[in-house]
This record gives structure tokens, C-alpha cells and sequence, in this order.
């Protein structure tokens, strides 16, 4: 059979990332906040901090990009008042390269924005170009400064939201370069003054206020940025050594401030608070440095804070840190303010054969953000196989324990437990039912009550050339079979039995009763109809796999690109329109879903989850995270997710695949998306019925007893005959 509906999914190899993940796995639009309270780690070293997150989701979505245009690289940038994001854009043949820069005020909650195709700005009568085509940076004195260019000369500028502030000194041709150039470092200190580092040549150049030349210092290694406590103390470099340690240095005498410091990796970020003490911070870990004594007081790892980059570092002027991250694939503030005490959470434990990489992530945000709960992912045991795990979960809910909740694929007979009352009906948390995808919520529904919250979903489709097809929305069975058999296909699709024929294309559609009427229990199929049936399958199905002309296609869509491969087989002109069907298409969607234990203690805690898993942000962020996210955050081959269950996650993650797929088609050798094909991806979504086919049930008596027909062993009356009586008894037994 080529196709059986399955839940199960497969984890091909995992990096060290995804252990990472497992370990945690245990809002707004913009500037969206979270607050949690965490420990510092397993060393219980007295120290908690209770984390603020403002998450800016899709900066790139505030860009003007046109078709073909993407984004590239980025870089941020963290001070006092701002966030910069800086984006590097090309077109889709990776030519044409510009750049944006986007300007946070952390005041007015809003974005402003500079690009090198738009107009001058002016400052006291003068007309200037902002660099946009190289990085800002922002300095201790809470400003931020970028290369502006006049009619001949160019300028190292303040900048403030849109506008230039003041114009701090002319550039030098060397200045312009070393500010310009990808390998240097620009900063300014708690007075303004600018030190350019060049780290090809290990010289760090240090300026007055006005951008006057005052030193030259040689270091021994990497520069990554300057420190300073307050205004008018001694101002340090920090980096790494000549052994790539890293290291704490003063500016003006080289004199070694903090080295030794073991157990910081060598892509790390620094802060100095205004008593002089140091913190450290890497992807991992969290470090205060004081009086010599360097001692850990942040786990992120830990505490599901899963840092894919740390851009800036920050004390602020009252005592807390921090830090302008990538996270989850957004860019996220955390603000760490220390604390007395933790909370005291709840736990709920979510049992899952092999989590996704998205709903990982979503667990370690529920985690992060909730007061009262935290999830832990119940998996099997090292060397436990599927089966007696599946065995286990299903024992324990039968006996009423088990889980707080469950995913989809663990449970053997879903209708059954809720019957049993095993399964807790969960329709008051959809709060919308009309901001899902056609079929998502029936798809997990018993009769007329939701059991399962939908959080992911596939699709089953069969497509045609248009030319066939023409302007049909839609097609029948009878239609069908008549346009099979007025054209010229030698099979209905490649490497399709006689048998999988019949199940796809003529007994799948549950409402049509002309050969089963499941309702009543009643089985047609030693009827004259049904015999014209077999002897079409037998005509069009594919015995020896030798190349003929196919009339369909059937494709199981899990990811978008999929509808390039449909393309691709039908020479760019495909009809997607599904299977023959009574009413409607034959469009059939596929969900993976959560269940709740009706024997949970914590039922207050369950909805609380489950209604975060449907979230509109949570369901943006699960459908957008892509492979291209996960290969920068250092995956194998993992389990992926599919498709978002809510409409409006759905719309960005088409609109984000659409907009990366110039991007990872580096040799160009791919077909674009195009617009028709972005049409057929939201009909299929608006068009879907529940992929829950009664024929299932049967397939392994149509195999027994059809295989001889097809065999040419017995007559199609023989075959039917047979296989009437099994259906039928199946049917009175059910």
C-alpha cells in the first residue's frame, strides 16, 4: 500500500543541539514580554534571576522587499534607548546587494528605518546619505553612531531614530575603511570617545570625542568590544589572547584585568556593571567575575533558554543585565533582574515518542514564560522500542494514571478511550474555531466534541495536468473515470496497483454510499457498478513499473516546496483540485494533535498549555521555524514539523518559504514559486476534509481478496463476490 494514515514520526540522527533541547524539553506582535523566574543552576549557588524577554518577531517583516528580494545576513546591535537590526538584501540571482537598517526606539515601542535607495537626511542645512550598506554601532554612552556621507567627505555621525543628531568628525580614507570593513570593531565609551579595533593586524586606534587621533595600542589577540564602569574610570578592552583565552585588558597600560577565566567559550559577550564587576555570557552559561573570582550564575541550557547568538551585553543603571539574543530564530531581549526566591511550579508531563524540533521549542517558552507550570516531554527510555512504550502510555491511561497529556500518534484507539471516558473533551479552549485551516478541528473531533487540540497538520491530495482537467474546481467519480478513459494515460498513476486504485481514487471518499454506506453498514460491491469499477482499476493500474503516461499523481504535502515537485511532473501546469470526490474536493488533511488525561491533577495547567499551543504567536512561530533555521542552529536530520493548524501561522509560513526559497536555491537550479502555485496552497488549505477514510478498516481484506483478480487467478465476479461477504460480516461485527 503506498499510503496509510500514521501519526508516528521518525528521528533519523540527532546533534548535540537536539539533546540540548530534550533537556528543556522536560504575546504581542512587537516587543512581545514574558517574565519567569529561574535558578541559577544544578550548583544551587543562592543566586536567582527573574527574566523579562521582549521578543521582536520578523524585523524583515517591516521591509519593502520587492519579488525575489530576501534577506541575507543580519547583525544587531543593543543600547540603552535603541535596538538596531541591521539586514544585508539581495535578489533571486544573489546580485544587486543593499541593505537596510532598522532602528528600534525602546521608548516609543516602534520602528524606524534607514535604506540606501531612499532620500538624503539633512542636519543644519546639510544634506547626508546614511551608510546603510555597512553596520551601525552603538557605544556605552547609550548613543548610536553611523559612516554618513557628504558631497566629498565622509563622517562618523550620532544618529537618533531617523535623523542625524550630530556630526562627532570627519573621516580619514583609512578611518572610512576600517569603520566600513566586516573585520573591525567600532565603540565608544561612557564620554564618547571612539576606538576602532583592527583585528587583521591586532591594533586597536582610540579617538578623542571628535574622532582626533589620541592612541594607538597593540593587543595580543581578538578585540571584541571595550568596557567601562562609570564615567571617568579606566576604560578595557576585552577579546581573546594570543591563545585565544579569553581575556580582560586595560586600555591604557595593557594591564591584565581578568584572565583565567575557564569555561567561557571563545564566542562570548561581556558587560561591566558600575561597581567594576565583570559578567561573562556565552550561549551556555551566564558568569559574574569579582575580585578575581569567577563564579557561574545562569544556566540558560538549563533554563530553556536556547541562545543561538548573543549580539550585545548590558548593565544597566540599576543592576540588571542584558542581553540582545537570537532565539528561537527571532530576536529577543532578556532582561535579568536577580531575585530573592523561585516560584514554586507545577509540573505537567506531555508524553511523545519523538518531539519536533518546533515543539520543543514551544515547551521551553511555555516554561520560560508561565508562573504556575512547566511541561517536561515524557520519551522513551534509552533502547525502549516505540511499540513498548506505546504499550506502556496506553496501559497506564487505561488504568487512570499515566501522563497529563498525550500526543496523537501514542494512542491505539482514541474513539474507544473517549468513549471510556479516559479522554477529557477539550472544545471550550478554541476559542475560534473559524481561525482554522477546513478540516483541521473535525479531523480531531469524536461525533460532534473535540478530543485532541490540533497544534500540526499534513495534507493527501491527488493532482492532473490543467490541460485534463480544464477549468474544473473540483471532479467527480463518474467524471473521472470518463476523463481517464476519453484521454490518452496508460495508468492512473506510477507504481499504483490495482488495489491502491481502488482504495485512492474510488472507495476513500466516506460520504459517497455507492459501493459501502458506512452509516447504515450496508456493502455494495457485488453490485454491476462496482464490477465496472474493478475491471477500470485493473485497466489503469501499473503491474510492471515501465515508463507509460500517467493521468494523476497523489502526493502526501507535509512541506510547501512539495508543490514544486507536483509542478515539476505535470512541466509547470498542474491542477491540484484532489481526489474524485461526492461533494467537494478530495483534499484530505491530516493532523497531529494533543490529548488531555481525564485522570489529570493538574487540569488548570493542561488548558493553560494546550491553549498556548494554539496561540496565534505560538502557531506563527511553529509554522516559520524552517530546515534553513534548523541547520543554523546546528541540527542533523530531526524531526521537522509540518504545517501550522491556524490560518493566519499558515499565511507566514508560506509567505516566509516563499521569500527563502531564492535563498536556498544557491545554483539556481530550482523553479521558483509562482504565483498560481501560492493560490493552489491556500485553496488546499480552505478546501481540506478530515483524512479519517472507513476504508482503512478493510484494506487488508481487499488485499486478500482482490490480489488474485488483479493476478488474474479468479473473475472479477468471483472477486467481488468474496469480498462482499468479508466486508459485509466486517460490517454486521462492527
Amino acid at each position: 500500500m503506498k499510503r496509510m494514515k500514521s501519526n508516528l514520526k521518525v528521528t533519523v540522527s540527532l546533534l548535540t543541539a537536539t539533546g540540548l533541547l530534550l533537556a528543556g524539553c522536560g504575546g504581542k506582535e512587537n516587543g512581545s514580554s514574558g517574565n519567569s523566574q529561574q535558578g541559577a543552576d544544578a550548583e544551587n549557588l543562592g543566586i536567582y534571576y527573574s527574566v523579562e524577554e521582549e521578543s521582536f518577531f520578523e524585523p524583515e517583516d517591516f521591509l519593502p522587499l520587492e519579488a525575489g528580494e530576501f534577506c541575507d545576513r543580519e547583525r544587531a546591535f543593543l543600547t540603552k534607548d535603541y535596538v538596531s537590526y541591521f539586514s544585508w538584501v539581495l535578489n533571486a540571482d544573489n546580485s544587486g546587494l543593499y541593505s537596510y537598517l532598522q532602528v528600534y526606539d525602546r521608548q516609543q515601542k516602534n520602528w524606524g528605518l534607514f535604506d540606501e535607495k531612499g532620500d538624503s537626511v539633512f542636519y543644519e542645512g546639510e544634506s547626508y546619505r546614511i551608510a546603510a550598506h555597512t553596520p551601525p554601532f552603538g557605544g556605552l554612552d547609550g548613543r548610536m553612531y553611523q559612516v554618513v556621507y557628504g558631497e566629498e567627505k565622509s563622517y562618523l555621525a550620532e544618529i537618533n531614530g531617523e535623523k542625524i543628531q550630530r556630526i562627532a568628525g570627519e573621516l580619514t580614507d583609512k578611518e572610512e575603511t576600517l569603520c566600513i570593513q566586516a573585520e573591525s570593531y567600532k565603540y565608544a565609551d561612557r564620554e564618547g570617545r571612539f576606538y576602532l579595533a583592527d583585528n587583521d593586524n591586532l591594533r586597536l586606534y582610540c579617538y578623542d570625542a571628535n574622532m582626533k587621533p589620541a592612541d594607538e595600542v597593540a593587543v595580543p589577540g581578538m578585540v571584541y568590544g571595550i568596557l567601562q564602569g562609570k564615567e571617568g574610570e579606566d576604560v578595557c578592552w576585552y577579546g581573546l589572547d594570543a591563545r585565544k583565552n579569553p581575556v580582560v585588558k586595560r586600555v591604557t597600560d595593557g594591564k591584565t584585568v581578568a584572565e583565567n577565566i575557564e569555561g567561557i567559550g571563545t564566542e562570548y559577550r561581556a558587560a561591566m556593571a558600575e561597581d567594576g564587576s565583570l559578567y561573562f555570557a556565552d550561549t551556555q552559561n551566564m558568569w559574574k567575575y569579582t575580585d578575581g573570582t569567577l563564579q557561574k550564575v545562569f544556566a540558560f541550557v538549563q533554563n530553556d533558554y536556547l541562545l543561538s547568538e548573543i549580539y550585545g551585553m548590558e548593565c544597566t543603571e540599576q543592576g540588571d543585565v542584558e542581553l540582545l539574543t537570537d532565539m528561537d530564530s527571532e530576536l529577543v531581549l532578556l532582561t535579568l533582574h536577580q531575585a530573592d526566591s523561585l516560584p514554586e511550579k507545577k509540573e505537567i508531563v506531555l508524553a511523545d515518542y519523538s518531539p519536533t524540533v518546533q515543539l520543543q521549542k514551544l515547551i521551553a517558552r511555555f516554561n520560560r514564560q508561565s508562573r504556575e507550570y512547566y511541561v517536561t516531554c515524557r520519551v522513551p527510555d534509552e533502547g525502549q522500542e516505540w511499540a513498548d512504550f506505546q504499550q506502556v502510555i496506553n496501559l497506564e491511561l487505561s488504568n487512570g494514571n499515566g501522563p497529563d497529556m498525550f500526543t496523537s500518534g501514542l494512542l491505539l484507539d482514541v474513539e474507544d478511550y473517549a468513549e471510556k471516558g479516559y479522554l477529557k473533551p477539550v472544545d471550550e479552549l478554541v476559542d475560534d474555531p473559524e481561525q482554522f485551516g477546513s478540516g483541521v478541528l473535525e479531523d480531531q473531533k469524536i461525533g460532534d466534541t473535540l478530543y485532541g487540540i490540533p497544534y500540526e497538520c499534513s495534507f493527501f491530495l491527488s493532482s492532473y495536468r490543467m490541460e485534463d482537467l480544464g477549468d474544473r474546481t473540483a471532479i467527480t467519480l463518474p467524471e473521472f473515470t470518463e476523463l481517464v478513459e476519453n484521454s490518452d494515460a496508460d495508468i492512473i498513476e506510477e507504481n499504483m496497483g490495482g488495489v491502491d486504485l481502488l482504495v485512492y481514487y474510488i472507495l476513500y471518499d466516506n460520504d459517497d454510499t455507492t459501493y459501502i454506506d458506512w452509516e447504515e453498514g450496508k456493502s455494495h460491491l457485488d453490485s454491476e457498478e462496482f464490477l465496472r469499477m474493478l475491471e477500470f482499476a485493473e485497466k489503469y493500474a501499473d503491474r510492471d513499473n515501465t515508463d507509460k503516461k500517467a493521468f494523476a499523481m497523489s502526493s502526501s504535502m507535509t512541506d510547501i516546496s512539495t508543490i514544486k515537485t507536483i509542478y515539476s511532473s505535470f512541466r509547470g501546469n498542474a491542477s491540484l483540485i484532489g481526489f474524485p470526490c461526492k461533494d467537494g474536493n478530495g483534499i484530505y488533511v491530516s493532523t497531529n494533535a494533543v490529548y488531555k488525561n481525564a485522570a489529570t491533577k493538574n487540569p488548570g495547567g493542561v488548558d493553560t498549555f494546550l491553549r498556548f499551543l494554539i496561540s496565534e504567536r505560538e502557531q506563527k512561530r511553529y509554522g516559520m521555524y524552517s530546515s534553513r533555521d534548523m541547520i543554523k542552529d546546528g541540527y542533523g536530520s530531526v524531526t521537522l514539523g509540518e504545517f501550522p493548524v491556524r490560518k493566519d501561522a499558515y499565511q507566514k509560513k508560506v509567505t516566509k518559504e516563499v521569500r527563502e526559497s531564492y535563498q536556498n536555491d544557491f545554483y539556481g537550479t530550482q523553479i521558483p514559486y509562482t504565483d498560481e502555485m501560492t493560490d493552489w496552497i491556500y485553496f488546499i488549505r480552505d478546501h481540506a476534509k478530515p483524512d479519517n477514510p472507513h476504508i482503512y478498516a478493510v484494506y487488508r481484506i481487499l488485499l486478500d481478496e482482490l490480489t488474485p483478480y488483479f493476478d488474474g487467478s479468479i473473475s472479477a465476479k468471483e472477486a467481488a463476490e468474496h469480498l462482499q461477504n468479508r466486508v459485509q460480516l466486517y460490517l454486521n461485527e462492527r
